[in-house]
């Protein structure tokens, strides 16, 4: 196996291989497609779920964004994710009967 990065070539070739092999669904069938020489089936899986957001889908095959006159190359921004801020409350301990096996605690 190749433990290097995919070439162009190999893209391409990668793409045509799920075009030919798309299901009535939309879904690529992966049992049904001979490999890459040089590389595993499970490869081609990752670097297609890396790489599938630069196509698009419509409704037949796949097709790289911006090949068309319309099509935009997209551009992805970094949402920010809202801190949170830690709560502080008060830890109640109330040991149970059974001889102090069992512990409660109660936040308040």
């Amino acid at each position: 196996m190749k433990n290097k990065l995919y070439t162009t070539t190999e893209e391409r070739l990668l793409v045509k291989m799920i075009n030919d092999h798309l299901g009535s669904t939309g879904h690529v069938q992966w049992r049904n497609m001979e490999t890459i020489p040089g590389r595993d089936t499970k490869s081609m899986q990752n670097h297609w779920q890396g790489i599938k957001k630069d196509y698009r889908y419509n409704g037949n095959r796949y097709i790289l964004r911006g090949s068309t006159l319309f099509d935009a190359p997209r551009v992805y921004k970094k949402k920010d994710k809202p801190k949170t801020t830690p709560v502080n409350k008060r830890v109640k301990v109330s040991r149970s009967f059974f001889w102090g096996a069992v512990k409660v605690t109660r936040y308040e």
